[in-house]
């Protein structure tokens, strides 16, 4: 606790970090950080996982053995690679394994051991039927002899939840025959709570950029609904998202390219929409129920049990979005105000106008 009454030096003391924060560079940081909308962030090409916000690339790891107690190196390296983080409505999964010896390209060739595949939901379970790699160009696999060998997973309505699959395995060329191990998760969604129907609109509002995207709502609930906005030589601009309860039925969302990140890319449209994404909270525990009494809302959550995963999603729109031609000098280059900005400066310098000199 602070000892001196109300007042503080430069340095207020941050007990949940231990150590001394200087609020004059708190209000700089945040001025900065607040010059556009939380929810309309400006895009380069450092933000990948947003850029392709479908995969999560996987390195090349190497493959440590034991060897008379010790762990040593291998040789060998090889990447497990998902082709999305999510399956969802319409796709299957395909999960690539190749290995080469550590340093060269070529690859090797694998003798496949056994694999297996659990989910789980919550705290249930799932078991599907299990899978087996190949590279003979069937059930998923590209090309036959490529040494890319592909698990398929084509999910059931009922496969809802984290995926891990596991593969064991030997590589032909190693005089060791030690067979290694690898596992890799993935999400699975397979029945779609909405669906985008491809009707877009898009227009200029308070000197950003407003585009309304139309979706068909099976289940009603909570929605997050997400974009990117690229120039037409697919440079990245701004990326936007919108929470939005929604009903069942045909409705539409609203995303906000904020015009200062717009100005900031100094380029004119038309413009790309790319990775139109969204899902929906399946949580148990939702919004709706911190509403209630307190004693209504401690007899629900006594109840709930943790049995299912906390979103569905939206399959990812895949067609082509295109703005209108616009001219740079339409966008505004004000920085974001709002009364939650306004409120929280205030504090900040009410904190700061409270220190000693």
């Amino acid at each position: 606790m602070l000892k001196n009454d109300s007042s503080i030096n430069a340095y207020s003391y941050n007990e949940a970090e231990g150590h001394a924060v200087n609020i004059e560079q708190v209000i700089e940081d945040y001025l900065v950080w607040s010059e556009y909308p939380p929810d309309s962030r400006p895009l380069s090409e450092s933000h990948t996982d947003i850029l392709n916000p479908i995969q999560i690339p996987v390195t090349n790891q190497s493959l440590p053995i034991v060897e008379n107690g010790k762990v040593i190196d291998s040789g060998y390296s090889c990447i497990f690679q998902p082709e999305h983080h999510t399956v969802t409505e319409s796709l299957t999964m395909r999960v690539f394994l190749s290995c080469n010896r550590t340093g060269k390209i070529e690859k090797e060739r694998i003798k496949l051991v056994s694999s297996e595949l659990v989910g789980k939901a919550g705290n249930q379970s799932i078991f599907p039927p299990s899978i087996d790699g190949n590279d003979s160009g069937n059930e998923g696999d590209s090309k036959a002899g490529d040494l890319i060998y592909t698990y398929r997973f084509i999910p059931r309505f009922t496969d809802w939840g984290d995926f891990y699959l596991t593969t064991k395995f030997q590589i032909s060329s190693d005089p060791k025959n030690q067979i290694h191990t690898l596992t890799h998760h993935f999400f699975s969604s397979p029945v779609a709570p909405a669906k985008f129907t491809g009707k877009f609109d898009d227009y200029i509002k308070d000197g950003s950029l407003s585009i309304d995207f139309e979706l068909n709502v099976v289940e009603k609930g909570r929605y997050t609904i997400e974009a990117n906005l690229l120039t037409n030589d697919d440079e990245p601009i701004v990326y936007a998202r919108k929470d939005q309860k929604l009903e069942i039925g045909k409705q539409k969302v609203t995303l906000l390219f904020f015009g200062k990140a717009i100005v900031k890319r100094r380029e004119s449209g038309p413009y790309k929409i790319t990775f139109l994404r969204g899902e929906l909270n399946t949580d148990v525990i939702q919004e709706d129920l911190l509403l209630k009494s307190p004693s209504e809302v401690d007899r629900i959550l006594k109840s709930i049990h943790d049995d299912r995963p906390k979103k569905k999603i939206i399959p990812y729109y895949t067609g082509s979005i295109e703005t209108k031609s616009y001219s740079l000098s339409e966008f505004s280059e004000k920085s974001y105000d709002s009364e939650e900005k306004r409120n929280r400066l205030s504090e900040l310098n009410l904190i700061k106008d409270k220190m000693v000199p």
